[in-house]
């Protein structure tokens, strides 16, 4: 192949070559500084889909539904109070604040609070006041009616309405309070809403800077030094989740750096060898980085992670063509002839095995998902300049190494270095395939009790915590704050058009709920503008007038309770009905879109976790047959809809994409190979690798997600690129214990740098990264043991049947 050639530029170039990819490598690192973490998934999803419009619809109309929560704590009840009205006062001066929620507006609903009983529930009250008074008339006497059988108690009506009084609490809960407070008062709650939405992160982090900077003042006052100021949210979580994602990157990134390197040098026995791979690896992911800000802006939650993943996969290269050059090099071979060798026959099965891991990134490019398509493109990018660094740099270096030290240049051979610590760790009998027969058939039974765990491995699921990292200190503060406000700040919002289809959708849907226990478990309640505006209100008062003259005739009440409840009827009477027009706007703004007036917001609160697939899937199905009883469209946004988008989205291409990267891999191999029963045989080897995996996964009981699900292609194209490396030794050696001598630690160390470069996610916090360094490490150990133990053996076999046929064969 002509294009492998360009190692020669390296030879005779050196110093220009390295200059070249330095400037280059120094100007993607200038623009890989700009990238911004994206963690809005609704923008990963094709736009075609029902989450996404809603989601769109929502953000256009009412804006971000999020909120920046602040929580304010003291030893005093009266200190947390005092802060934070001043706070509250100054952070609804701040320009880029749409509103701030702190002090509910009571008395407003207080002194209206009859008018919010059901007319039925009036009429029972009336009712009761009747047959007390009807009591009374037939001489039941309130002193003694406890002691004489002049009335039955079950008969006797309750005058205080306390069973009527509690339902109403019950439905109103914490609302009934002025203030959103923990016990004894001293742990508060604001919230803060902004014009921009929760995924403008530049906005989110000046918004915070701003409220930390007047917390900061207003702690310098006399009396509020010892306040403890907490922050939660949307807002507050989407900067916390990029910190944290900043953070892990660094570290896991720092620390398979130092493993990779530290595998180099043990491998190769040169601290040169570190340097020979490493910095051609380094320019690779730089190269990777500048390209990824020019087409792509920004990574996302997997692409982060990214330079340890293409670190461990472009180290393969290096050490594939590293090991062939020193075996040539210490084997006698001159200098130019063993980069010959090692950059045009070695670099031809490292160029095939590249593109082929290059075709297992570029299946995910096909998805309709973008975070596979960025995950697909970022792999592929990262394979193409690790290969090009390792072409070009590597060559120059060996020729600068040359030129200065030529008698220094990896004085221990290869065979010392790797046959010499026989006595230690390494032994190449332990490849040699004996026993081949025993060994197939142990593998075979394997492969066929593996497939038992096809069906059960095969379901993608949803599980808890993939989107939304509980290790966030705001999210386990969000626990503290939900139990407060009793209930989700992150309830699903429903869109209607119109006043009375408002009305009507926010009564559909609380008769939804009450009629059905089974529905109770799934939402708590639901809330609309309606709610606060209640119906027959002239027929009530009418009720009311009624209740007032009647009660005080009533000798089975006390003065004092009929004081205050005339009081409190009276003043519901005073205040009259009311419209739409008179709520109070911290209610209204809640609700109306702040673009069309006649847009309204319903908000639905789940009863139920909606972590992991079933869970998810059951509480969307509630909302859809609670849109269904309704009988209108309610246009459902929230982030369970946009999840289970993502699950049918994958679910529905994954069989297609398994098949389109086997077509290909056949195609690739066909094309390296050229021999079909080679090609036929590493297929079957790598097919049974999956289905062993699958066992692995099934055993230790980890599930495939819309993350790991992602790995799949990149293990077969890992795989395939040991096999294809020991398929050409083996065919220039024509010698299987030769290949094995000489291949199988280049294989393993190529492999192990890989495990190493996905293994770091194992040590993320996030769920979803996690599991694809669980599924990766366990699916490169298993390709590696096929590629080591099984596949030398079946070469043995088919070698041995094929001879045992040209001795059959007469003449």
């Amino acid at each position: 192949m002509r294009f492998l050639s360009i190692y020669r530029l390296g030879l005779r170039y050196p110093i220009w070559v390295l200059s070249f990819c330095a400037l280059l490598s120094l100007g993607a690192l200038y623009l890989a500084k700009q990238l911004k973490i994206e963690t809005d998934f609704s923008r990963l999803l094709p736009e075609n889909k029902a989450s996404v419009k809603n989601f769109k619809k929502m953000k256009e109309t009412f804006g971000s539904m999020g909120f920046l929560v602040i929580t304010v704590d003291s030893n005093r009840a009266a200190v947390s109070e005092d802060f934070a009205d001043q706070l509250v006062e100054k952070v609804a001066r701040l320009d880029q604040v749409r509103y701030v929620d702190f002090r509910r507006p009571v008395d407003f609903f207080k002194s209206r609070q009859w008018l919010f009983i059901d007319t039925e529930d009036l009429k029972e009250m009336e009712k009761r006041i009747d047959r007390s008074l009807e009591l009374q008339e037939q001489g039941v006497s309130p002193i003694f009616s406890d002691l004489m059988d002049f009335a039955d108690p079950k008969d006797r009506p309750d005058l205080t309405f306390e069973d009527i009084k509690q339902k109403y609490q019950d439905e109103m809960g914490s609302d009934r309070e002025e203030l959103s407070t923990g016990k004894e008062g001293k742990f508060l709650v604001i919230k803060i809403r902004s014009k921009q939405g929760s995924e403008d992160f530049d906005s989110n982090a000046k918004l915070l800077a701003q409220v930390e900077k007047i917390v900061a003042s207003l702690k310098t006052q006399k009396g509020f030094g010892s306040v403890e100021i907490g922050y939660t949210g949307s807002y507050k979580t989407s900067l916390e989740s990029i910190d944290f994602i900043k953070n892990e990157m660094a570290w896991i990134s720092a620390g398979v750096s130092f493993l990779l390197i530290l595998i180099l040098i043990l491998y190769f026995r040169s601290f040169a060898s570190a340097f020979l791979v490493g910095l051609p690896l380094l320019v690779g992911v730089s190269w990777t980085a500048g390209l990824v800000f020019l087409t792509l802006k920004h990574v996302n939650i997997i692409t982060a992670f990214s330079v340890s993943i293409l670190a461990g996969l472009g180290s393969d290269y290096g050490i594939y063509l590293l090991s062939r050059f020193t075996n040539e090099v210490r084997s006698g071979t001159e200098f130019y002839e063993a980069c010959r060798r090692s950059f045009q026959q070695t670099g031809k099965a490292t160029l095939m095995a590249m593109l082929t891991t290059v075709g297992a990134f570029g299946a995910l490019v096909l998805s309709d998902f973008e975070l596979f398509v960025e995950f697909g493109l970022v792999g592929c990018y990262g394979l193409v300049f690790n290969f090009l660094a390792m072409m070009l740099m590597m060559p120059s270096m060996l020729m600068l190494f040359q030129r200065k030290r030529p008698d220094k240049l990896f004085q221990v051979s290869v065979s010392e270095r790797v046959r010499g610590p026989v006595k230690g760790w390494w032994r190449p009998q332990w490849f040699y395939p004996h026993h081949p027969k025993s060994l197939l058939s142990a593998c075979f039974v394997l492969v066929i009790v593996s497939t038992f765990s096809l069906g059960p491995q095969s379901e993608i699921v949803f599980e808890e915590g993939q989107l939304d990292n509980k290790e966030l200190p705001s999210n386990k503060l969000y626990d503290k704050v939900k139990d407060i406000l009793g209930g989700s700040i992150h309830p699903t919002v429903l869109m209607v058009k119109g006043w009375e289809k408002q009305k009507q959708a926010v009564e559909a849907l609380d008769e939804f709920i009450k009629q059905d226990p089974e529905n109770q478990k799934i939402f708590s309640k639901v809330a609309g503008l309606s709610t606060f505006v209640p119906e027959h209100q002239e027929k009530k008062i009418d009720l009311l007038n009624s209740i007032i003259q009647k009660y005080p005739q009533n000798k089975f009440v006390n003065e004092a309770q009929k004081r205050e409840f005339t009081k409190s009827v009276r003043e519901t009477l005073a205040t009259g009905a009311f419209v739409l027009k008179d709520l109070p706007e911290e209610v209204s703004r809640n609700f109306i879109s702040p673009v069309d007036p006649n847009l309204f917001a319903i908000f639905l609160f789940p009863n139920m976790d909606r972590g992991g697939s079933e869970n998810m899937r059951i509480y969307n199905q509630g909302v859809r047959d609670a849109e269904k009883f309704a009988g209108m469209e309610l246009n459902p946004v929230g982030g369970s809809f946009i999840s289970e988008d993502i699950l049918n989205l994958i679910q529905e291409e994954a069989p297609k994409g398994f098949v389109f990267i086997i077509i290909f891999f056949t195609l690739v191999l066909f094309v390296s190979l050229r021999k079909i029963n080679r090609s036929l045989l590493i297929l079957v080897h790598l097919v049974a690798a999956i289905i062993v995996l699958s066992g692995v996964l099934y055993v230790f009981g980890i599930n495939l997600n819309f993350f790991n699900i992602s790995v799949f292609p990149i293990i077969l194209g890992t795989g395939i690129d040991c096999f294809i490396h020991f398929g050409h030794r083996y065919d220039e050696t024509k010698s299987l214990f030769d290949s094995v001598n000489t291949e199988t630690p280049a294989i393993f160390v190529s492999n192990l740098t890989s495990i190493v470069g996905f293994g770091g996610l194992m040590f993320t916090t996030d769920v979803g990264l996690k599991s694809i360094g669980y599924v990766s490490v366990a699916g490169l150990v298993v390709v590696t043991i096929f590629c080591l133990f099984i596949f030398p053996r079946s070469l043995l076999l088919t070698s041995f049947i094929k001879s045992q046929s040209k001795k059959s064969v007469p003449g």
